[in-house]
């Protein structure tokens, strides 16, 4: 499992998903992601850049002057699982 980490405020935003699909796309299963940005504009295109099969958002934050967001590549049979791993219940179903 890889620990990546990437810096985005000095980015713009087309730079900046250019960075991070870039490191979508070579992350394995395990492997997480540490996002850090300045332009709180980049934050929801980001969250459309991850589909919901493979990866896990562990952690979102979005304040007035930056981002952060944590995901993990899920594994193949996990594509249904909560981050934590247990089975995520069902729609409507009481927590």
């Amino acid at each position: 499992m890889a620990e990546l980490k990437l810096d985005l405020h000095d980015s713009l935003q087309p730079v900046a998903l250019l960075k991070v699909n870039q490191a979508l796309r070579a992350m394995q299963a395990g492997d997480r992601l540490e996002i850090r940005g300045a332009d709180p504009s980049t934050f929801p295109a980001l969250m459309r850049l991850l589909p919901e099969a493979r990866f896990t958002v562990t952690e979102a934050r979005l304040q007035p002057a930056d981002y952060c967001m944590r995901i993990r590549c899920r594994h193949p049979h996990q594509s249904h699982l909560d981050p934590a791993g247990a089975p995520a219940p069902a729609k409507g179903a009481p927590r």
